[in-house]
């Protein structure tokens, strides 16, 4: 009798501290993604076309936040992850010289709400050809896709 009554006290206790994270967990998302912590919050709308030689992205922040960028994740047609460097993101120029500082620089870039941002990737950097989809990751592991449809 007391076994049951133990285990009935254990799921009690469960189900009450998951309620209880579930309660807390948003209250303090809010405040992340309000000091610029977190991005985990969108939509974003994000399209590509060719202009010259480069593959043009222009990503539009039309969530409330500042969405922060992680990585772009690209998929070949093998099926095969790749993460590609642009050369240029808004009026910053990214190193791909050098990919682990080329990624810091990235990591560092902040989508304010209603602001729009182009990538240039270099076209035979990228061989959008074999590119079967490309998508921003950001901090939270959340993926937006890019409109290829464009390109």
């Amino acid at each position: 009798m007391y076994t049951i009554g133990i285990i009935v006290l254990a799921v009690v206790f469960f189900f009450v501290l998951i309620k209880l994270d579930d309660l807390t967990d948003k209250p303090f998302e809010w405040f992340f993604r309000k000091i610029g912590l977190s991005s985990t919050v969108g939509p974003l709308h994000s399209s590509a076309r060719i202009e010259n030689q480069d593959l043009v992205v222009s990503v539009t922040n039309e969530g409330a936040d500042a969405f922060l960028l992680a990585v772009i994740e690209g998929v070949d047609s093998s099926g095969k992850r790749f993460f590609p460097l642009p050369h240029t993101l808004g009026d910053m120029t990214i190193d791909i010289v050098d990919e682990k500082n080329g990624y810091k620089q990235i990591t560092k870039v902040k989508i304010q709400s209603e602001e729009v941002v182009e990538m240039f990737f270099s076209k035979d950097s990228l061989n959008i050809e074999s590119t079967q989809s490309l998508s921003l990751l950001d901090n939270g592991g959340k993926r937006w896709p890019i409109d290829l449809t464009g390109a």
